[in-house]
C-alpha cells in the first residue's frame, strides 16, 4: 500500500468516536483498504488471541464446533482462526455492510449477519448455538455500546454460547 492510502486510512480511523453510527460511516469508507492499512501490531494481536483460543481447544476436534465472530469486520480474526487449525463453521456478525462485503471475499464464514449489538435490539441468531464467541476489538470505543458492559451476561451476547461455551474478547483501548 502506498503511503498516501495509508495516511488516508490512518486519518479516517483517527476520526472514530463514541458514536456507533458515525463509526459505521467511517468504516464503510475505509473497508476495502483496511486490512492492508492496519498496523502490524493489530495482526500480531489477532494471531496471539487465536493461538490462545486454539490452546483452549487443543484436545477437541474443532470440525464439530461452531464459532461466532462478533464485530467481525473484514474477517481477519476468522482467517487467523482457520490458520491456527479451527475446522468447524464460523459465522460473522458486523454492523457495517461494507466490512462484511470485504469479509465475504475471504470465504471463511458459513453465514454473515449484518446486525448491530445493543441491549434494546434482539439479534436474529438462535441462543445457545455457538461453542465459541470471539470478539476482537468490538468492545472498543464507539463500537458495541458500553451499556452492554453493565450486564455481565452480555459479554457480548454470552447467551448465544452453548453450555460450557467460550467467550473470548480482546478490547482495544483508545490511543
Amino acid at each position: 500500500m502506498d503511503n498516501d492510502k495509508q495516511d488516508i486510512i490512518n486519518q479516517m480511523l483517527s476520526q472514530l468516536t463514541d458514536s456507533a453510527k458515525h463509526n459505521r460511516e467511517v468504516y464503510s469508507k475505509v473497508a476495502k483498504h483496511l486490512d492492508e492499512g492496519q498496523k502490524a501490531g493489530v495482526n500480531l494481536s489477532v494471531n496471539q488471541m487465536t493461538k490462545g483460543i486454539m490452546e483452549i481447544y487443543k484436545d477437541k476436534e474443532t470440525e464439530e464446533l461452531t464459532a461466532l465472530d462478533v464485530a467481525c469486520g473484514t474477517g481477519r480474526c476468522a482467517v487467523a482462526l482457520r490458520n491456527e487449525g479451527w475446522l468447524g463453521p464460523i459465522d460473522g456478525l458486523d454492523g457495517c455492510h461494507e466490512m462484511l462485503e470485504v469479509a465475504k471475499t475471504k470465504n471463511v464464514y458459513r453465514t454473515q449477519y449484518h446486525e448491530m449489538i445493543s441491549l434494546e435490539t434482539p439479534l436474529s441468531l438462535e441462543k445457545s448455538s455457538y461453542d465459541l464467541i470471539t470478539c476482537f476489538g468490538g468492545l472498543s470505543f464507539g463500537h458495541i455500546p458500553h451499556d452492554c458492559l453493565e450486564d455481565e451476561s452480555y459479554y457480548p451476547r454470552a447467551d448465544l454460547t452453548k453450555m460450557m461455551g467460550v467467550v473470548n474478547i480482546a478490547y482495544i483501548r483508545k490511543p
